[in-house]
């Protein structure tokens, strides 16, 4: 059993601002002096600074595509936690060690298994543990542990120990990275005068190293959970800095052995996966893992050599944390050497004595599970219930639990508020593996007494090194307990001190290595593009409800809106028009619509303020959040602030509490239109943002295609509402004009009074008019020539033929033949207006099946014609966008 010093912990925990005898740490010194001077104002003032920037780069701890969960912000203290140079030599030494040891152990269980054999570890231990995988066993690299990641603590004797081993992949690390960048931004001098050692040293050792593994023309990709998931947005940003595409498994194919990116190029070859998923999740067809939603044939992939995984699969049996009772043992057996790092007092109850041991003082320790990280059972706060049922399960399955004892962490300054406090302190520490190329390699050693036996210089063949700095987590937990990862407070950055100089370091402007892992034309996954499409379509949704609602409340502005009388014909048509065009039916037209009409109030708050109601402008804004949130590794840190703003518009309008009607309070309905100005100016901006920020290749073109084909079916379905149906029509074709922001092309253009045949020709007809639909097809075509797979498809292509219907039907067009009228309606007006709509929402269609629906070839897109109608998407639903993750 390994021992941790925890005779003084009852006494007072240990401090890290001060050395033993109670002064401040020479190089804490400078940083106490400089923040604990710091007035009210500046504090703050840097804590927003910090707060603005984490929002920025996205950072939060939970998804903001659940419709129930807001993201929680990622907390980051002011004070940064610093490592004096001689703690960090000793804790990097015992770090290293401990990687090294792991690896021997990983070699041993999945190849020989002598210590299994020998009775080192007891088989039993390991086989309990889910972390262990039958099909891993002699899997090519499955011996091999590139990365290793490990939380410790320090004991109130000051002595540092183990919490937790990680070494499956290395969750957090990109919350450490943003630390990092947004810390050094908010205290630049500080961080200057400090020689912090530079992090980015571990990153481009990290590339380089997953750049060895892959061949030539290989490419790597960072698998991870989608949007769904807890840490998405430090997967997201992550991927982003280090510039590899990010996956979700479903993104993924295995052909003859061989793993594939599933693009809308076709199939892309994957030699390298970079995984920040569980070895339990990842393939439904290896042995217990019936209910995965992984790869399938992932593990068969790998036995063949077909791909590499880093870290290798099956390495989750290493977090085993029973192997603390032999950690020592171990250490002298295979490396030779005494264990410098140990755990925390660990009694594994798989073994009779450390049972009896632990039944006699049941409330003096806590408990866990082996497959947990970090969850602890406190038996001091259960009930008497809760504690009969421990015991049950500690007499049902021993093997599956182990007994820690109680070690409370140490302390740091920090802040709360303006305050200064002190907070317990943990540090998730993480180390990349660098092999020596002159010397042979340990995994060649097969068998425990070779491990056991090998020079010294081959055992420094494995040598990990750390990345200088950790994520520190901070906490309140008493009595040695352990708070989840999403219950933490927040965390800080942890600068570790140099002794001389430090020279500055990026991963910009590296040496060009012959396997470049950043992100290659034409590798853009199926639901990336297919997401990009519904962020532009979700996009032009939001402006179109924006530009109506706008429109309506213009009018209501000069109306008496409690008469209960018909309304006008110009808010008559606006108020039908936003029912048609944003499908929130009845609304002003179908049943009780005539009621509705006379008082629209209600209806009216229901479409700005109700976000569980399909089509309102609330449920809009939060469908573009969506959808944006899956492609977020993708957008531009400029576009991040607009949807940032575009969220806060989504919270003002779902919490505001002046709902009351506008009858009852007039100046309600001009800050309701200046609220609908600010969110249309976010929208432009969005826009203009997402046609210049975006590079123009096939995302951007996807992203187009969305915006296009919604223009059509929203400028086609809104005019047809408007127009067809009244013949006093003067105020509604200036209201029309304004709707689609062409009153001053008109006037310049035709100067003359408004002629609906000439609002016609501008607003549907003219092809340089950005907001006709001829214009809207004209890019629809130009913009589908350049997508994968286009250029060698015959005339028969189902696409092409619907974009030449388009746009035939609308240069053929003469608007004095559209406004044939019979009786009170121009039905020649709406046949024609209705077409159009169809016609965008079977490209649509086509769309989906030719990219997002994947199909390996694209030379398949001229025989998807006949399958369009079998293959319905889920295009032509405004709730069935959320097609995955981020591009």
């Amino acid at each position: 059993m390994s021992q941790v010093n925890t005779t003084s912990e009852k006494v007072r925990l240990h401090d890290e601002i001060r050395g033993l005898d109670g002064s401040l740490q020479p190089n804490w010194r400078l940083v106490a002096a400089e923040l604990d001077s710091l007035p009210t104002e500046k504090i703050e003032r840097r804590q927003a600074d910090i707060a603005r920037q984490l929002r920025i780069n996205g950072i939060a701890y939970s998804p903001m595509s659940e419709v129930d969960a807001l993201p929680r912000p990622w907390n980051l203290d002011l004070y940064p936690f610093v490592m004096e140079p001689s703690d960090w030599q000793a804790l990097e030494q015992g770090l290293e060690q401990r990687a090294r040891l792991k690896q021997a152990i990983l070699a041993d269980i999945y190849g020989p298994q002598d210590l299994l054999k020998q009775g080192l570890i007891p088989p039993q231990m390991v086989y309990a543990h889910k972390g262990y995988l039958r099909d891993a066993v002699n899997l090519p690299d499955s011996q091999q542990l590139p990365m290793f990641g490990a939380d410790v603590s320090r004991s109130p004797s000051g002595q540092w120990y183990v919490v937790d081993d990680i070494c499956q992949f290395p969750e957090g690390i990109g919350y450490a990275l943003e630390n990092r960048l947004v810390l050094s931004r908010t205290l630049p001098r500080l961080y200057e005068m400090s020689r912090i050692q530079r992090i980015a040293e571990y990153f481009i050792r990290l590339q380089q190293h997953l750049s060895d593994l892959s061949d030539r023309d290989g490419r790597c990709v960072m698998l991870a959970p989608g949007p769904g998931h807890s840490h998405y947005f430090e997967y997201a940003f992550l991927a982003k800095y280090l510039g590899y595409t990010l996956v979700q498994p479903g993104d993924l194919t295995v052909r003859d052995n061989r793993v594939f990116l599933k693009t809308v190029s076709g199939l892309q070859r994957i030699t390298v996966i970079f995984r920040f998923i569980n070895d339990t999740e990842l393939d439904p067809l290896a042995i217990d893992q019936a209910n995965a939603q992984g790869i399938t044939g992932l593990f068969e992939a790998a036995h063949a050599g077909g791909v590499k995984i880093v870290n290798p699969l099956g390495s989750g049996v290493l977090d085993n944390p029973a192997l603390n009772t032999c950690m020592s043992t171990l250490c002298e057996t295979l490396l030779g050497e005494k264990l410098l790092l140990n755990g925390p007092p660990t009694y594994w109850l798989g073994n009779e004595q450390h049972m009896q041991h632990v039944l006699t003082k049941i409330q003096d320790l806590l408990f866990r599970d082996i497959d947990s990280i970090g969850q602890l059972y406190d038996p001091r706060l259960m009930t008497q219930a809760e504690l009969d049922t421990l015991r049950n399960k500690l007499h049902d399955a021993p093997q599956r639990y182990v007994a820690q004892e109680r070690i409370d962490r140490s302390v740091a300054p920090g802040f709360a508020g303006t305050q200064r406090t002190s907070y317990q302190v943990t540090l998730r520490l993480y180390m990349v593996r660098q092999p020596s190329p002159e010397t042979a390699d340990i995994d060649d050693i097969s068998t425990t007494s070779e491990i056991s036996s090998a020079s010294s210089s081959a055992r420094q063949n494995l040598q990990y090194q750390a990345m200088p700095g950790a994520l520190c987590l901070l906490d309140s937990a008493t009595d040695g307990r352990r708070p989840s990862f999403d219950s933490l407070i927040g965390s800080k950055d942890t600068w570790v001190i140099a002794e001389g100089s430090v020279k500055p370091t990026t991963l910009l402007g590296g040496v060009r290595r012959d396997s470049d892992f950043a992100v290659v034309d034409g590798e853009l996954p199926s639901r990336v593009a297919e997401n990009l499409f519904w962020m532009g379509r979700n996009a032009e949704r939001c402006e179109s409800s924006v530009r109506l609602l706008r429109a309506v409340f213009q009018v209501l502005e000069y109306s008496d809106i409690a008469d209960s009388q018909p309304p006008s014909a110009v808010l008559g048509a606006l108020l039908r028009a936003t029912s048609k065009a944003s499908a929130t039916l009845p609304g002003f037209i179908g049943r009780g619509g005539a009621q509705r009409m006379r008082n629209p109030q209600r209806e009216l708050l229901s479409l700005l303020h109700d976000p569980d109601r399909q089509g309102t402008l609330p449920a809009n804004l939060s469908q573009l959040q969506r959808s944006a949130g899956t492609v977020r590794d993708r957008i531009s840190d400029e576009l991040l602030q607009v949807l940032h703003r575009l969220d806060d518009a989504y919270k003002s309008l779902v919490t505001e509490d002046s709902k009351t009607l506008f009858s009852d309070n007039s100046s309600s309905l001009v800050a309701v239109r200046r609220q609908l100005d600010s969110i249309l100016m976010s929208l432009s901006t969005f826009a203009g943002l997402a046609h210049e920020n975006f590079t123009h290749g096939d995302g951007w073109r996807f992203l187009m295609l969305g915006r296009r084909l919604e223009r059509v079916n929203n400028t086609s379905t809104i005019i047809n509402t408007m127009l067809s149906q009244h013949r006093d029509d003067l105020p509604i074709q200036e209201s029309l004009l304004r709707l689609f922001d062409s009153t001053m092309t008109y006037r310049s253009r035709y100067r003359s009074q408004y002629d609906v045949r000439l609002v016609l020709q501008l607003l549907l007809l003219d092809e340089y008019n950005p907001r006709s639909i001829a214009y809207q097809f004209a890019e629809i075509e130009k913009t589908v020539a350049d997508l994968p797979g286009r250029r060698t498809l015959p005339q028969t292509d189902p696409l092409l033929r619907l974009i030449v219907s388009g746009l035939s039907r609308v240069r053929l067009a003469e608007t004095d033949s559209l406004l044939e009228a019979k009786r009170d309606s121009r039905q020649t007006l709406a046949k024609f207006l209705t077409v159009l709509p169809q016609i965008a929402d079977n490209m649509a269609e086509v769309l989906s099946g030719s990219y997002f629906a994947h199909v390996e070839t694209s030379q398949q897109l001229s025989d998807l014609e006949a399958n369009t109608k079998k293959q319905k998407s889920t295009t032509s639903s405004a709730n069935d966008n959320t097609a995955g993750d981020q591009s």
